[in-house]
């Protein structure tokens, strides 16, 4: 099963800011060498966007769209937000690091480097179900009777090229895993935003 994607308004809603904040989503258009068999190497950066408030998200839709459409990529945006502060501090350690080390090589790539790394809170996972067109109702159950008990951890269902993204919060991992040992789980990754 594939399928275009365009998860612009299911997204928009899951993201918050507030007038004092200075965190920020980081939405990135890649290239993926599966999609463009022509390109060498597997991935290749289009444009990073540092979505920082609504308007900015509203603003920049149609041009991810038209950019995925141009280049046959796909925009992935992550859901923990960051923050601008422990980006900068990040890329300064970074850049500390490479000083001692002598490697003053394509600097401006660093802040790029640590946005992806730095995590973001309140932290959103992704639960990967892929292959399929509906999402397991025990993984549901499972995924909300795991610790820290109390409320859903499941914030939204994201649908993909070839299956679902469902966005949590943190639960016990290995608890899931001895029950779905097949399914992946990824701690600091981007859920899919658009396919053309």
């Amino acid at each position: 099963m594939e399928r275009s994607v365009n998860n612009f308004e299911l997204i928009r809603p899951l993201l918050s800011f507030s007038a004092d904040d200075e965190r920020y989503y980081h939405l990135q258009v890649i290239r993926r060498g599966k999609d463009n068999p022509d390109m060498t190497g597997a991935n290749r950066m289009v444009k990073t966007y540092y979505v920082t408030s609504l308007e900015v998200f509203d603003r920049i839709t149609d041009e991810v769209i038209n950019m995925c459409k141009l280049f046959h990529a796909r925009a992935y945006i992550n859901l923990s937000p960051k923050s601008a502060r422990e980006t900068t501090l990040q890329m300064l350690k970074d850049t500390a690091d490479r000083i001692l080390y002598g490697d003053y090589r394509k600097p401006w790539r660093l802040w790029h480097t640590c946005a992806g790394e730095v995590k973001g809170k309140p932290q959103a996972w992704i639960v990967d179900l892929d292959e399929c067109d509906e999402v397991n109702p025990e993984v549901v159950e499972c995924i909300n009777s795991l610790e820290p008990l109390g409320s859903e951890k499941i914030v939204a269902t994201v649908p993909t090229k070839s299956g679902f993204h469902l966005i949590t919060r943190p639960f016990r991992l290995d608890k899931f895993k001895t029950r779905f040992p097949g399914i992946d789980v990824h701690k600091n990754n981007p859920t899919i935003l658009y396919v053309p």
